[in-house]
């Protein structure tokens, strides 16, 4: 009786291991892919302020009640969904990239 219940109390911590394994695997995950894109970004803004680019840019976001991301609007046509982004930093990164990236007259 002793030795089934010594076996599932050690089972159970070799679980709660392995999933506190995982846990530490997926938190260091997302900040390390959120700092490369807080670099990426930093990096495409090149010392410009970023409020000042996405006032310029003909771009916008949006988060929409029931969806779990962002629509990436044109706001220089009517009905401009071009995209999706799944967090504001995403669509920082996109708007910057699209307006770097156009010509300018």
């Amino acid at each position: 009786m002793t030795d089934s219940l010594q076996l599932i109390g050690f089972l159970i911590v070799c679980l709660l291991f392995i999933f506190g394994i995982f846990w530490l695997y997926d938190t260091v995950k997302r900040r390390l892919f959120f700092k490369i894109k807080e670099r990426k970004l930093n990096r495409l803004l090149d010392g410009r302020r970023l409020e000042d680019v996405l006032e310029e840019a003909p771009y916008d976001f949006a988060h929409f009640q029931g969806e779990d991301g962002y629509r990436l609007i044109d706001t220089s046509v009517k009905d401009g969904f071009v995209g999706f982004a799944s967090t504001p930093l995403d669509a920082h990164i996109w708007i910057v990239e699209q307006y770097l990236s156009e010509p300018k007259m």
